[in-house]
C-alpha cells in the first residue's frame, strides 16, 4: 500500500469525524485552528521525501501528529482559538469587562503590548484616558496592567490565565481606544485572530505584529514622520491602507506571498516603493515576512 494514499485517506477521515462531532455539538472548535497548524504540513512533506519504507513513514507521520497535539494541549493559548468538549462548557455564560487606565502627565511615549490569542480585536477611536479597554466573551477574563519607566508608560493586555485542559474561550471581542496626544509603540502577539487597527488618529512610532492564522486590516495616518511596520505571520490575509501624501517602502522576500501593491514601483526582487518615496518628508516602512499569505497595500 502506498504511503501517500494511506496518509491522505486518514487525513480525510479525521477531518470528516471532526466536522461531524462539531455539527452534533459534541465538541467545538474554530476552523482557523486548522490553519494555525500549517507548519505540520511541512513536517509531513519532509517525512514523505525521506528514503524510508512506507511503514516507517507512516509511523513517523503519526508521531509528528501526536507531538503537535501534545504541544497544543500544554500551550493552548499560543496555537489556537479553542477546542472544547461541549459537556464542560456553558454556552450561555457571557463575561464583559470595561476598564480604563489614566495617562501619567510626565510620560510622552506609550508602549502597548497586546496578547491577541484568538477572537476579534479592534483598536479604533480616541479617549482622554491613556487606554480604554472593553472585552466581551464566552468565558475567561482579560487583565490590563501598567508600569512607568522614565518618560515611557507601558500597558499590557492579555488573558488572565490559560487553562490546563484542551480548551480555550469560544469567542473574544476586544475593543481598545487610545489617547491621541502621546506617541505609541504597538506590539501585538496574535494567534488565530481577526485584527482591525484604525491608527489614523494617532502618532505611531513602531507597529509590530507576530501572528499565526490571522486576518489583519490596518489603516495608517499622516501624523508620524517615520513609521516602521513589522509583520510576521503564518497563514494570513493582510490589508494595509496608507495616505497618498506619505511615502511608503514595502519589503517582503517570502515566495509564498501573494502581493497586490497598486501604484508601487518595484526596485528590487523584494522591495517596492511609492512614487513619492524620494521626495516626501514622511515615510512608512513595511517589513512583511510570512508563510502562505496575501498582502495588499493601497494608498487612499
Amino acid at each position: 500500500m502506498k504511503y501517500k494514499n494511506l496518509f491522505w485517506g486518514m487525513v480525510l477521515i479525521m477531518l470528516g469525524v471532526a466536522y461531524l462531532l462539531k455539527k452534533f455539538d459534541v465538541i467545538w472548535f474554530n476552523w482557523r485552528d486548522m490553519l494555525s497548524l500549517w507548519p505540520l504540513l511541512l513536517v509531513l512533506w519532509g517525512i514523505s521525501l525521506l528514503p524510508l519504507k512506507s511503514l516507517y513513514k507512516l509511523i513517523a507521520s503519526l508521531l509528528a501528529v501526536f507531538a503537535m497535539i501534545m504541544l497544543i494541549y500544554y500551550n493552548p493559548g499560543r496555537w489556537h482559538s479553542g477546542w472544547l468538549w461541549i459537556g464542560h462548557w456553558d454556552k450561555n455564560e457571557k463575561i464583559e469587562l470595561n476598564t480604563s487606565e489614566s495617562r501619567i502627565d510626565s510620560t510622552d511615549i506609550a508602549f502597548l503590548e497586546l496578547d491577541a490569542a484568538a477572537g476579534s480585536y479592534v483598536i479604533s477611536g480616541i479617549t482622554n484616558q491613556l487606554v480604554d479597554f472593553k472585552h466581551f466573551g464566552d468565558s475567561g477574563t482579560y487583565y490590563m496592567s501598567t508600569s512607568v519607566e522614565g518618560k515611557k508608560q507601558y500597558v499590557r493586555i492579555g488573558p488572565e490565565s490559560h487553562r490546563n485542559q484542551l480548551s480555550l474561550y469560544r469567542s473574544h471581542e476586544v475593543e481598545i481606544k487610545l489617547n491621541p496626544e502621546i506617541v505609541w509603540d504597538l506590539d501585538i502577539d496574535a494567534g488565530a485572530a481577526d485584527i482591525y487597527l484604525d491608527l489614523s488618529p494617532f502618532i505611531i512610532n513602531e507597529l509590530r505584529i507576530d501572528g499565526g492564522a490571522t486576518s489583519i486590516e490596518i489603516k495608517l495616518g499622516n501624523l508620524s514622520d517615520n513609521l516602521d511596520v513589522k509583520i510576521e505571520t503564518g497563514v494570513s490575509s493582510v490589508l494595509i491602507k496608507i495616505p497618498k501624501e506619505v511615502a511608503c517602502e514595502v519589503n517582503t522576500d517570502s515566495f509564498l506571498v501573494s502581493k497586490e501593491l497598486p501604484g508601487f514601483d518595484k526596485v528590487s526582487k523584494s522591495t517596492y516603493v511609492s512614487p513619492n518615496f524620494s521626495s516626501s518628508e514622511q515615510n512608512i516602512t513595511i517589513e512583511f515576512n510570512s508563510g502562505i499569505s496575501s498582502l495588499r497595500v493601497i494608498r487612499y
